[in-house]
């Protein structure tokens, strides 16, 4: 296998591990994320043949900074299911064995993580591809930096922003500067994200394409309605809240070079972790 050279592939690993624990992909019954989550990640190594790849880990949300921010901040999600806490801690060892380099910090989310890396790459004049189905991380969009969308059974690589656009509905904006801005209006229930009453996706659409971002809206002499002058301050928390932090320390970009696995190795330890026969016909097939 030949690496690309100037290609960093940087996978969001809790999205790969939920997107594995929903999928009907396959009838698997032992170890079904764990298989499912090295599966794509197998996947990616083989469709992108980077030189860089790193895993971007979930911290505890109740210690991420933004708590600090809003006190709601998903806090209406539930705990991680146990598949997700046993399956994390076999991708840990599986990443340790393998030399694959994950990132995971106390106060900082893996959005952020993933935003950090970009950003180190790109001053490195390094393509980027960052692996995930979440839309904030559409953010990250830029002339060195792709979307690869995760799907059910593939990844798509999305190489302009009109396939940005598409492949992620709700994200209809101009251009990835203006996601954070339409997020700031409309919220994002999932995070626990108060929206601006009566704005919903249309309005917020029609107001970014007229004013182009919050900040210039609320500048303008226009007379906005009740809702938008009332809520003033809680728009521009919410554009704190969805906006991705880049200024983590994280390592030089040598520490995420990535070395191809050694058969034997790779061999015993899915035997040890009970699923060797269709993962190691992956890893073959793959021509590792």
């Amino acid at each position: 296998m030949k690496k690309n050279d100037n290609v960093a592939v940087i996978i969001d690993t809790s999205c790969l591990m939920y997107r594995s624990l929903y999928s009907k992909r396959d009838g698997d019954k032992d170890h079904p994320v764990t298989r499912k989550t090295i599966r794509y990640i197998l996947d990616v190594i083989d469709k992108f043949k980077p030189k860089y790849l790193v895993l971007s880990l979930d911290s505890n949300r109740d210690a991420v900074y933004r708590k600090k921010l809003s006190k709601e901040y998903k806090s209406n999600r539930s705990e991680r299911p146990a598949e997700i806490e046993d399956g994390l801690k076999v991708i840990k060892e599986f990443c340790d064995l393998f030399e694959i380099t994950y990132l995971k910090y106390s106060t900082q989310e893996s959005d952020d993580i993933i935003a950090s890396c970009v950003k180190k790459f790109e001053e490195n004049n390094i393509k980027s591809v960052v692996l995930t189905a979440d839309g904030d991380l559409t953010q990250l969009h830029s002339k060195l930096t792709r979307i690869a969308k995760l799907t059910v059974n593939s990844v798509k690589l999305l190489k302009t922003w009109d396939s940005v656009k598409k492949n992620f509905g709700k994200i209809n904006v101009d251009s990835p500067e203006q996601v954070k801005e339409y997020l700031a209006l409309v919220g994002d229930k999932s995070d626990g994200i108060i929206n601006v009453p009566k704005v919903g996706a249309k309005r917020a659409l029609e107001l970014i394409h007229k004013y182009k971002n919050i900040r210039n809206m609320y500048n303008s002499k226009d007379e906005l309605p009740w809702n938008l002058r009332s809520y003033e301050d809680l728009v521009f928390k919410n554009r704190n809240l969805v906006k991705l932090y880049n200024k983590i320390d994280i390592p030089g970009i040598d520490n995420f070079i990535y070395k191809p696995f050694d058969y034997e190795k790779a061999l015993n330890w899915m035997q040890n972790n009970g699923m060797a026969e269709k993962l190691f016909n992956t890893i073959i097939d793959l021509d590792f």
